[in-house]
């Protein structure tokens, strides 16, 4: 017996040494298929990545030209100097330098504002000063006058290098795996951290005392069963389980969590006559078929560049239910006279005007919040509500607790010790009450003098959080040990900047950045198409004009020739406000003639404007639509090139070339213009006017040249 089994073991090793050739040969033979296909990959990312580099560049080198055309201050060196460090930065660093240095750039000179600290890491600085030698013509503006001076010029460097560093902040695109999975790792973390908090300890007893009879007073009056606003609705997203949005109505599952506080009989059927034996019958069937709890579905969707959001997808019945209470507390909430004004959710620009307001006064202070909805503690919220027990029921039974995770990437299922995240129509009313609560519970139990009026002037919009400066500190000192976490980096206490709903503001301006999250290309949708849309009569809007205007043009290439409509219209075109709708609006293809006196323009095809029988082309349906004021912004950067102090002449060539454009007869040289100036008249008739409109540093050129300025 041992002499067969010495015998067999050689055929053994034999044939297990044949397996590992065979596998051998073929993990060779998938290795080298999947590395000539990861050279593919990585040769096709190359070139997605070297044409990434050239919009981004034209996109920022535009910006560059707007400034000059704009600021006085920032002469033609020091542009060609940026102009050379953006084109070397970029090639080296790729599009991480428009999306995380230049917005690190932004952040840095916040805090300089905020703090008076500077510290620019991944910039060279200037030579004998703490500002970077990129951009140096437009800090040294800002840094030349003390941070509590004001003026207009520091105010509009400000805002010119807010928004080039801000401009690709929000710019979204591809996720790789490893980011994905850190997304879900710090979801699960932060989830574990807030489970670990204390909320009953001994030192906090008293704030949340309080915070509860806030809560208490303000919602003692509400009913959820007989509140004309609480009416339940589908939810307008995506379902857990996919149900056709006509479908919705309709329950197919019964939750037993749900159903013991408010019964499917009561809110989803419809009691009617005739109608009593189908509900028996659909409810019996549900009745067999129940399940004790509901889970929601994590997923992953683009928010910046590097960094994902993440969101819970309800159950259909869960969101059914969760839009009812929603609506109710938001009625209730901004009606309630201790909550009306302070509350907002219809409303976001009750923010934004206290955020412009106290960048000027410096008297509120806006705060930001990390991770808000991820942040707000089950536990948390059933001892607010603990005082109306209808209403903690209907609450806690429409959190979800068991998400569904992603197993690809290390996790299964959680058991959530948050109360609801991003997904959950109730997130939003219940975060704004937690916040509102809270903050005013630490105000009025601080020895802040007049702390009883300073309660009075808190604004919540969600995670948006504005508040008297002199309560900001012990804000920061106390609300973290509930459970939401702040970012101090992007609290503004001390400064003159603020920012709060969207709306950012730099001693009472606005200086809110266009951020592009898309650049039109062959391969982009519809999607990409209203995005870019936006961005470019953003730019229109705030003055920088060869943006939009580079913009327009990767627009028309990709999309085809698209109209001027009025901004509240719903069809797809380039936005102003005093345009006409579409109804008025036709677009041709046509030749332009070579060469014209008036224009100068070179041969090509161009969208052109019916106004009866007559035909205008591109830039003077730029006038058209955007009255003569364009034509006085762009002649007062003419003014500031050649220092020609005229304001009466500006406006008047203004009038002048609007109504020359609109084919306005009565049009004539102003008999008010000096004699000196009169070369310039000449040229301003005889030239281009297209050249007048979007080139305007070659313009300044030449009338600094004809005029000897």
């Amino acid at each position: 017996m041992d002499y067969h089994t010495n015998a067999e073991k050689p055929k053994e090793a034999i044939a297990a040494l044949h397996h590992q050739v065979v596998a051998r040969a073929a993990r060779t033979k998938k290795n080298f298929s999947q590395y000539k296909r990861n050279q593919q990959l990585e040769k096709r990312s190359l070139l997605k990545w070297s044409k990434d580099n050239t919009d981004i560049l034209d996109y920022l080198t535009a910006l560059l030209d707007d400034g000059f055309n704009t600021l006085r201050f920032y002469s033609k060196a020091d542009q060609q100097a940026d102009l050379r460090t953006l084109e070397n930065r970029i090639r080296n660093e790729g599009p991480a330098f428009a999306t995380k240095t230049l917005p690190a750039l932004s952040s840095s000179l916040l805090n300089y504002i905020e703090t008076g600290v500077s510290h620019y890491p991944g910039f060279k600085l200037q030579s004998g000063t703490e500002y970077p030698a990129f951009l140096r013509g437009i800090f040294s503006v800002i840094y030349n006058v003390d941070r509590t001076e004001c003026t207009d010029d520091a105010v509009q460097a400000f805002r010119f290098i807010y928004q080039l560093g801000s401009a690709f902040k929000k710019f979204r695109g591809p996720y790789a795996s490893k980011v994905l999975r850190k997304n879900l790792a710090d979801f699960v973390a932060v989830d574990e951290e807030i489970g670990k908090i204390n909320i009953s300890s001994s030192h906090l007893t008293h704030i949340l005392q309080h915070a509860q009879a806030i809560v208490t007073r303000i919602f003692k009056d509400f009913d959820v069963d007989n509140d004309p606003d609480v009416k339940p609705r589908p939810g307008p997203g995506a379902t857990n389980t996919p149900v056709e949005k006509h479908m919705r109505y309709e329950p197919h599952v019964l939750y037993e969590q749900i159903e013991g506080c408010m019964p499917m009989l009561e809110w989803f059927f419809i009691p009617h006559l005739g109608y009593d034996a189908f509900k028996a019958r659909v409810f019996r069937k549900l009745v067999k078929t129940r399940v004790r709890r509901p889970t929601s579905r994590y997923k992953q969707i683009d928010k910046t560049a590097g960094k994902c959001r993440g969101i819970c997808i309800e159950e259909n019945e869960m969101q059914f239910m969760q839009q009812a209470l929603k609506n109710g507390l938001y009625a209730w909430l901004e009606n309630h006279p201790e909550t009306a004004g302070r509350i907002n959710f219809s409303d976001q620009s009750v923010n934004g005007r206290m955020a412009l307001l106290a960048s000027m006064s410096r008297l509120f202070a806006t705060i930001d919040m990390s991770e808000a909805s991820d942040r707000i503690l089950r536990i948390l919220i059933a001892f607010l509500f603990a005082n109306l027990p209808r209403l903690r029921d209907c609450l806690l039974a429409l959190s979800t607790q068991r998400i569904d995770l992603i197993p690809e990437h290390g996790y299964r299922y959680m058991e959530a010790n948050k109360y609801a995240p991003m997904g959950s129509a109730l997130c939003f009313p219940v975060m704004a009450i937690a916040h509102f609560s809270l903050c005013k519970a630490i105000i009025l139990e601080s020895n802040i003098e007049d702390r009883m009026n300073l309660s009075k002037q808190l604004y919540v919009y969600g995670d948006d959080i504005i508040l008297p400066s002199q309560c900001a500190q012990a804000v920061f000192d106390w609300l973290p040990q509930f459970g939401p976490k702040l970012n101090q980096s992007k609290s503004y206490v001390q400064g003159y900047f603020r920012e709060s709903c969207g709306l950012h503001a730099y001693r009472g301006m606005e200086v809110t950045p266009v951020y592009v999250k898309y650049i039109p290309n062959s391969s982009s949708g519809a999607d990409v198409l209203l995005s870019a849309l936006a961005t470019e009569y953003g730019l229109y809007k705030r003055g920088f004009y060869s943006t939009a205007k580079l913009l327009r043009q990767r627009i028309t290439f990709y999309y085809g020739s698209l109209p001027y409509v009025n901004v509240k219209s719903s069809i797809a075109g380039f936005q102003r406000d005093d345009a006409n709708d579409l109804a008025h609006i036709k677009s041709y293809a046509v030749k332009k003639r070579k060469y014209n006196d008036r224009t100068r323009c070179p041969i090509g095809t161009t969208p052109l404007r019916k106004f009866g029988a007559s035909y205008l082309p591109d830039w003077r349906e730029e006038c058209v639509t955007n009255g003569y004021q364009s034509f006085e912004y762009r002649l007062r950067v003419i003014r500031q090139k050649i220092n020609s102090p005229d304001e009466s002449l500006m406006k008047e060539t203004s009038r002048y070339m609007f109504k020359l454009c609109t084919g306005t007869k009565e049009a004539m040289i102003p008999t008010s213009a000096p004699d000196q100036h009169e070369i310039v008249w000449r040229w301003v008739l005889d030239s281009a006017l297209t050249t007048a409109l979007d080139q305007t540093s070659d313009v300044a050129k030449t009338i600094g040249r004809k005029t000897g300025c």
